[in-house]
């Protein structure tokens, strides 16, 4: 018998399913596919907004492709298990139970009755076949879950993953992945292009109808729990996903189920009917100041503990994030939710409070001196440069605020608002003093440390382009912190290790997180209720195969 056991993992998860016949991928009339009509479900329809596929999209149900129909996809193919984003537990789902035999074998027992949507039973083969693919064709393998993984093999109805070094973080990506159905894909001689025009999959709907301007899918009457499947229908319709038209449709009403900004959410959405217009934000990654640690001042850790002190992060999220979340902890943690892996020692949670004087008072400890209005060392004034983006206003806006908390210090900034893709590059090559990212946010803690701080044992020299560690933090002790928790496979290795990174967040201040970005979730309860909310968050907003399995008609709720 396998044991589960909870894990840390992503945040956002590629929920992927297939269905029956379609039109050529050329054609602009409507799609139809075969649907046996029985069992008609008590919720008749909810509508939701966009469904992906680009400007013009086309029939395409791969669900590796980057122009794929979305919104079909979530509902056809499945993963093995779920991750709850919000609480980090693993729901089963393809699989019942997992186990780690030793930190670089991974094994599943795959759940037993399930079959494709053609009839043919699924079994471990298909997963077994699915992996292999990310091995055969490497444009696949988005995560590079091969470059660890050494062998998948199935024996009856159990799964196991073979990795040449400890590998518990790779488990959020191996859960994460839709799971294809063998008999199906193993006749396409090139899957990363295959459209996919007539999927086959497990999911809980299947394709109705679908034109360029409309989706609809229907519940899959054998589907494997289709008695938890209480809706019978879900509506797309094409828009530009949280533009104006669409903010203008979720303020009228027009969709049950959205997951899309909305300024001023109470009076443009909530006001318009208080009984069955619900919105609830969770909190996603940490907007963070990130610095240049391979020039002066940002190598200094009194410069870094210092500054943390000198931004009012609540004043941050309501002009950046519209007051829809708050300030985000030094603690490198997405809070309330991730508070299991909390330090209990560190005071306040790591919530530092906007206090300059306290700032002034570290930064005169560490040898830099007020000139008057102007923070110096050895006589010269501190000036930086800030990144930002100029398309990303809330970023922009934020911006403003850093300039503001760190002049009330002394220090000058001047802004650098410019093209996006020139702010990454710069990043990336090192040719930057303070700029904003999001990094971390998912349950996979290793993933948000690896990106941000990943490498610090021997930090990529200047002028040579990194995707992590790009701020150039040179620690080989937390290379090792990070490195364990790569390895860790259960909470009680993984807590420990956890607490070690924390500690070195709040007295290293490699980065600075700010505040919390918010994850977009708004529902009616006029058509369904059982939706999960901050009072019952059973599941997060990016987890909408648990949430369509617990809605029920207004009057069974």
């Amino acid at each position: 018998m396998l044991k589960s056991k909870p894990m840390v993992f992503l945040l956002l998860l590629a929920l992927l399913a297939p269905m029956p016949a379609v039109a050529s991928a050329g054609s602009q009339a409507p799609f139809h596919a075969a649907v046996a009509q029985e069992g008609e479900a008590p919720i008749e329809n909810l509508d939701r907004g966009d469904f992906g596929g680009g400007s013009n999209p086309q029939q395409n149900f791969n669900p590796f492709s980057p122009t794929v129909l979305s919104g079909a996809t979530t509902w056809l193919f499945e993963p093995l298990m779920i991750i709850n984003a919000y609480s980090c537990e693993v729901i089963p789902w393809l699989a019942t139970e997992f186990a780690w035999p030793d930190p670089q074998t991974l094994q599943f027992t795959i759940r037993e009755g399930v079959t494709w949507s053609d009839g043919t039973p699924f079994t471990a083969e298909d997963v077994v076949f699915t992996h292999k693919l990310g091995q055969a064709f490497p444009a696949l393998d988005t995560d590079q879950a091969w470059d660890v993984l050494t062998d998948v093999v199935a024996e009856g109805n159990t799964v196991t993953f073979t990795f040449n070094t400890p590998a518990g973080a790779q488990f959020s990506n191996l859960v994460d992945n839709p799971i294809l159905p063998k008999h199906i894909w193993e006749a396409q001689a090139d899957p990363v292009t295959f459209l996919n025009e007539e999927p086959v999959s497990t999911g809980p709907f299947l394709v109705e109808s679908f034109n360029p301007q409309q989706l609809v899918m229907v519940r899959n009457p054998d589907y494997w729990q289709a008695e938890k499947v209480q809706v019978q229908r879900l509506t797309y319709t094409k828009t530009e996903a949280g533009g104006q038209v669409a903010q203008l449709a979720l303020g009228e009403g027009r969709y049950d189920w959205a997951d899309q900004f909305q300024p001023g959410i109470e009076e443009t959405y909530v006001a318009k009917d208080p009984e069955h217009n619900k919105y609830w934000f969770p909190a996603g990654g940490s907007v963070s100041l990130m610095m240049n640690h391979s020039k002066a001042p940002f190598n200094d850790p009194a410069f870094r503990q210092g500054i943390a002190y000198a931004f009012d992060r609540e004043s941050m999220a309501q002009r950046a994030a519209f007051g829809y979340t708050g300030g985000s902890t030094q603690a490198f943690l997405t809070l309330p939710n991730q508070e299991i892996y909390l330090d209990p020692s560190i005071p306040d949670q790591g919530f530092l409070p906007h206090d300059p004087a306290k700032a002034i008072e570290i930064l005169t400890a560490g040898g830099y001196v007020m000139d008057g209005d102007s923070l110096t060392k050895d006589g010269e004034p501190v000036n930086v440069t800030f990144s930002v983006p100029a398309s990303f206003n809330d970023w922009v806006q934020a911006a403003e605020l850093v300039r503001e908390g760190l002049g009330e210090i002394g220090i000058n900034v001047e802004i650098d608002s410019k093209d996006p893709d020139l702010v990454f590059d710069e990043r990336k090559a090192g040719n930057f003093d303070m700029t904003f990212d999001a990094p971390g946010g998912g349950c996979n803690l290793w993933a948000g440390y690896n990106y941000a701080l990943g490498g610090s044992d021997a930090p990529t020299p200047v002028d040579t382009p990194v995707d992590f560690n790009y701020i150039r933090f040179n620690s080989p002790e937390t290379q090792a912190l990070i490195d364990q928790l790569q390895g860790a496979t259960d909470i009680e290795a993984q807590t420990p290790i956890a607490h070690q990174l924390q500690q070195m967040m709040m007295t290293q201040v490699p980065f600075i997180p700010l505040w919390y970005g918010p994850v977009w979730f708004e529902y009616r309860t006029e058509n369904a209720e059982g939706w999960p909310s901050a009072e019952n968050p059973y599941a997060h907003p990016g987890n909408p195969l648990v949430i369509i399995t617990n809605l029920v008609p207004p009057a069974a709720a």
